[in-house]
Formats: structure tokens, sequence, C-alpha cells
């Protein structure tokens, strides 16, 4: 494990990681946020019928 980090246009990311890093940070960001609008939804009743159970499987 390197402890080096480097400044890069991906942000900083250990030191020869690149893209792969910065695809993996987009990717965890989306989830999160796509997770954060599904349960204020669900928390304000803004699903209903058969759409929430959907939504609960799928998260």
């Amino acid at each position: 494990m390197s402890n080096l980090y480097q400044v890069s246009r991906w942000g900083v990311v250990p030191l020869g990681a690149g893209p792969k890093i910065a695809v993996w940070n987009l990717l965890n960001h989306i989830w999160q946020g796509a997770f954060r609008v599904a349960m204020d939804a669900l928390v304000e009743g803004r699903l209903e019928g058969d759409v929430a159970p959907f939504v609960l499987a799928v998260i």
C-alpha cells in the first residue's frame, strides 16, 4: 500500500490509480444520491401502490 497521493483531474487519488478510482467514485456518488432520493420519496409517501416494493427490492 502506498501512502503517496497525486492531485489530478480526477481529484486526489492514490499515486498511479488514475481513472479507475474516478469512475468508482462517480458510481458511488450516483448510488448514494439515488438511494437518498428513493428513501425521501418513501418517507414522504410519494411512492404509492406497486412501486414502493419494487424500489425497496432495488435498494
